[in-house]
């Protein structure tokens, strides 16, 4: 799975290959909001050391889990503020787990979002290396008789051909 998103990325232009190609002057701003979406996606199987779908299963899996226990644990410190037990420092463990899960609901989205596109961005791989390879054959293809036109003889690939 990441090696399919780092070809993507790579067949896209965001990992730089041997000489710089020139950039179009304008970019459409959806474009490059969709290109910054695939290179988090590839930032976070990275990170994560994703390889497969089921890895990827996993830990939304364990994202999921963590979110349930974390929402679980404020709804009980929301439940003590509320009897007037503990005073300012359960507000200061319900700030702490409402960031901790912020940040946990972002990446169950970006893992959901990756999950969705992943089947996208497979078939985009595979139709640009199918074409890639249909031109590689086009370029070696010597099926047909080739023929000097200028000068009307054939070919070492005619020989033994009648005329």
């Amino acid at each position: 799975m990441r090696a399919l998103y780092f070809k993507y990325l790579y067949l896209l232009g965001a990992v730089p290959k041997r000489r710089p190609k020139k950039r179009a002057a304008f970019v459409s701003r959806a474009e490059i909001i969709k290109f910054d979406r695939y290179q988090e996606q590839f930032q976070y199987l990275m990170k994560n050391r994703i390889e497969t779908a089921d890895q990827l299963s996993m830990q939304y899996d364990a994202l999921q889990a963590s979110i349930d226990a974390l929402t679980d644990q404020r709804r009980e410190l929301y439940r003590i503020r509320r009897t007037g037990h503990g005073g300012g420092t359960v507000t200061d463990e319900i700030t702490g787990l409402t960031a901790k899960l912020r940040e946990l609901r972002r990446e169950l989205k970006l893992c959901a979002r990756i999950e969705k596109g992943f089947s996208a961005v497979q078939e985009t791989v595979r139709a640009d290396t199918s074409e890639a390879r249909s031109v590689i054959h086009e370029k070696t293809d010597k099926s047909g008789p080739q023929r000097h036109f200028e000068t009307g003889r054939r070919t070492p690939a005619d020989h033994g051909r009648e005329r």
